[in-house]
């Protein structure tokens, strides 16, 4: 759904003092994760005010991913097209955001 951000989604980062310093601001990226920053311990862009942040993964090389405050991103869309493999099983995220397991080119 529209913006509840989940893995896989595109999603721009919001400019703000925090994010232009980092050299994020305004730059758009993947959602690689969601987690608990009290359980696990992460650095968050924005603070941790909410228990919760998500991880943020750019393909420029020269810019590392980071873990954002919900504050500092906004949705884009759900990465259609996107794939992920977990062994044995190839799926495919289409456009509503739904994964979908698909036939491996081997077999």
């Amino acid at each position: 759904m529209p913006g509840e951000i989940s893995f896989g989604d595109h999603v721009r980062v919001i400019e703000g003092d925090e994010t232009r310093r980092g050299g994020w601001a305004g730059l758009l990226g993947q959602c690689y994760g969601v987690t608990t920053p009290s359980v696990t311990g992460v650095e968050v862009i924005g603070g941790s005010k909410g228990d919760i942040a998500f991880n943020v993964h750019f393909d420029d090389d020269s810019i590392a991913d980071a873990w954002f405050h919900p504050v500092h991103i906004d949705y884009v869309d759900h990465a259609g097209g996107t794939e992920s493999t977990i062994p044995n099983t190839r799926l495919v995220r289409d456009a509503t955001g739904q994964w979908h397991q698909v036939e491996s080119e081997e077999g």
